[in-house]
């Protein structure tokens, strides 16, 4: 039977209308992508609700007929730049044949990033109006940004690598000439000021080892480490930065914590998460604080207190500090990956990390770690003293290979007291030459060189069975390289890691000659 038909077309025109919008609304609620329809005059046709749910608003806001404008004003305050986007939104509607695809980035009720495509609706070269689509790519970007983030750390950890190496090798010459003055005779007014030097140039050296740790890849690598020995050299990665802005550090440490099993470079990634987050948390409230450090050990663990007086975590935030991606500050200063980071490396560790805050009464991060038993024996400060230094044999010949000239020759003005005859070459290749027509008893030679490399000078060096092959002490500036680490594990051989201490390196030449029988030369002389 058929149904009734309309009384007249144009209510039967109309009822396809409203069947054909019905199916259209269905059809477009059901994408999972925010779809905006517009007139001519940027009227709304139709939004969806998952455009609604995207902008963070009610259904009704967006209602048929109503000005994309009157939204975005009511918008505003959401939007990550808002004078952007509501230009951008202005040229669209003053310019509604063009093709648009772009982003769109929201920051509250959360941060979302929406890519637009937004194009004219044309019948016969009419304009109708305007579509407008919307994709939520939040979790892509932050995928991507996180992926980025790697490879410049990456990157930065390369470029630390040499910077510490070209930054080595001057520090190792003014501080080995800094030790041979501080034990000449000198005038009294040089006696503080050459142990100044000395110092500095010592602290400088710790800045880079501590540049270099940081910067370290690879897995975890566990050994009994002091917590508070840790948490100095953090400090220290941030110690001009907290001093320029302010920051007042107060220490509450015991002379003597029990050890704890972890990697130190992996604990040092996490306190300075924690000191970045509290430094950062003090200078968005004011132009001054107060960070304050509190460590014990109780019930078997090492428990770290830091605390700052700062403004506090919001209550809603609290409970999803450390969750990835939750951050508070701007997109530029921040990832919201650091906490995260720091409690997967707690974790690891078998320890435990929480927060604790109370609005506008500061915050405190809190590390928990389980203690290790202290190592048998004395304590090292009540360790036997060591033997008395013996001097190295007279006329002992060295050869010295350095391609920098100060490290070379400061090299060799320290063994020369040691009464050694040295040899010193800054061409490797002519030292090479050298090394397998001469006898020499020991060679010092750098890792890292232009041309014929210390891996290449060793490799020669066996492949030709000299004897001076197994009697080589390495000195380089980059033994957290990977494949530096790598080939010094492999020889087995001494290496002396730089900048490095004068009487260390005299210490290692000379437990090195007493194992090897003196050169022709040597024996001659004694026979004289």
């Amino acid at each position: 039977m058929p149904g009734r038909q309309p009384e007249n077309p144009s209510e039967e025109l109309e009822q396809r209308a409203r069947a054909a919008e019905a199916r259209l609304a269905a059809v477009l609620d059901s994408v999972h992508d925010g779809v905006w329809v517009l007139d001519g005059d940027s009227r709304t046709l139709f939004a969806s609700h998952r455009l609604a749910q995207l902008l963070g608003v009610n259904p009704p806001e967006l209602n048929r007929g109503v000005r994309q404008r009157e939204v975005l004003e009511r918008l505003r305050s959401s939007f990550a730049d808002a004078r952007a986007a509501v230009e951008r939104w202005r040229q669209l509607e003053e310019n509604p044949e063009e093709v648009c695809w772009d982003e769109v980035e929201l920051r509250r009720p959360h941060r979302r990033i929406l890519e637009r495509f937004a194009r004219p609706l044309l019948d016969d070269n009419r304009l109708l109006g305007r579509i407008e689509v919307y994709r939520d790519i939040t979790r892509e970007r932050l995928l991507e940004d996180k992926v980025l983030q790697r490879e410049k750390l990456a990157a930065v950890g390369q470029l630390v690598s040499g910077i510490a190496h070209e930054l080595n090798n001057p520090l190792t010459a003014v501080a080995g000439y800094a030790q041979l003055l501080a034990g000449a005779p000198l005038p009294p007014e040089l006696t503080d000021k050459v142990e100044r030097l000395r110092q500095e140039a010592e602290r400088a050296g710790r800045i880079v080892g501590n540049l270099l740790l940081f910067a370290r890849g690879g897995k975890a690598e566990k050994q009994l480490v002091r917590i508070e020995v840790v948490l100095e050299r953090s400090l220290s990665l941030r110690a001009y930065e907290l001093k320029v802005e302010n920051i007042e550090v107060v220490r509450e440490l015991p002379a003597e914590l029990p050890p704890v099993l972890a990697d130190p470079h992996q604990l040092e990634q996490v306190f300075l998460n924690i000191l970045l987050n509290a430094e950062q948390a003090i200078l968005s409230a004011r132009d001054r604080g107060r960070i304050t450090l509190r460590a014990s050990a109780e019930g078997g663990r090492v428990r770290l207190r830091v605390s700052n007086d700062g403004p506090g975590i919001a209550p809603d935030l609290l409970p999803h500090i450390f969750e990835p991606f939750v951050t508070t500050k701007p997109a530029a200063e921040g990832t919201g990956l650091g906490l995260y980071i720091s409690r997967t490396i707690v974790r690891e560790h078998g320890g435990e990390i929480h927060a604790e805050s109370e609005p506008g009464g500061g915050a405190a991060f809190v590390v928990e770690l389980p203690a290790q038993p202290r190592a048998a024996g004395r304590p090292a400060a009540e360790a036997a003293a060591p033997p008395a230094r013996r001097r190295a044999r007279r006329g002992q010949r060295v050869l010295v290979v350095d391609d920098e000239p100060s490290v070379a020759y400061l090299i060799a003005d320290a063994l020369e007291q040691e009464g050694c005859e040295v040899r010193v070459h800054t061409e490797s290749q002519r030292a090479l030459s050298e090394a397998l027509a001469e006898p020499f008893d020991l060679a010092v030679l750098d890792v890292r060189m232009p041309g014929l490399d210390g891996q290449a000078f060793y490799r020669v060096l066996r492949h030709q069975r000299s004897p001076l092959a197994d009697r080589l002490l390495f000195t380089t500036g980059d033994t957290l390289a990977r494949e530096t680490a790598e080939f010094l594990e492999q020889i087995g051989l001494p290496f002396l890691p730089k900048p490095f201490h004068v009487e260390e390196l005299q210490d290692r030449v000379r437990a090195a000659l007493e194992t090897i029988e003196p050169a022709p030369a040597e024996r001659n002389a004694d026979d004289d």
